[in-house]
């Protein structure tokens, strides 16, 4: 008998979002609401999700945040000028201060520009990975990691710590 694909799917999910740590999601919280600006920051589905985070901390939250990975201009300007790794650093370069926080969301933790952003930020930093963390486990001042290595679970969880994150900080 084949396994049913979306049934599998449906499992992998619901084992990845059993396995959260809800004091992490607290602890990331507290961070937020004692920062004076909150910047986000991720590639391909993790910068949708990155969007989506700053977009609920100003909507519902009432948290003043951007999202780094949808200045457009700005990426491809940096991109093209001093390199891909290099888009987020030199946004954070300008506009962080040391009481602002920096929330990345990536699968792998290996994005060099995610990595690099990490290495550079003057301010709290968090990290919202997948898998074994990689390198942005290990950088990041607090570190919230998906137990998964699909892509898509680690992404759909992300999604839903952004919520849990968003009522936490409307409660």
């Amino acid at each position: 008998m084949s396994v049913d694909p979306v049934q599998a799917y449906k499992e992998r999910l619901a084992a990845a979002l059993g396995g959260i740590d809800v004091a992490a999601i607290a602890r990331i919280g507290d961070l937020i609401r004692g920062a004076r600006f909150v910047y986000a920051a991720g590639n391909g589905g993790s910068a949708a999700t990155a969007a989506h985070f700053a977009c609920d901390m100003v909507k519902a939250a009432r948290v003043p945040a951007v999202d780094l990975s949808s200045a457009l201009p700005s990426l491809t300007a940096i991109g093209n000028d001093d390199g891909y790794d290099r888009v987020f650093v030199n946004q954070l370069r300008v506009l962080a201060q040391p009481e602002d926080i920096l929330v990345v969301f990536t699968v792998s933790g290996n994005s060099p520009n995610v990595v690099e952003a990490l290495r550079y930020a003057r301010c709290l930093t968090v990290a919202l990975v997948g898998r074994d963390g990689g390198k942005a486990a290990a950088l990041a001042d607090v570190c919230l990691r998906v137990d998964a290595y699909d892509y898509g679970v680690v992404e759909d969880v992300h999604l839903s710590v952004v919520h849990m994150l968003t009522e936490y900080l409307r409660a």
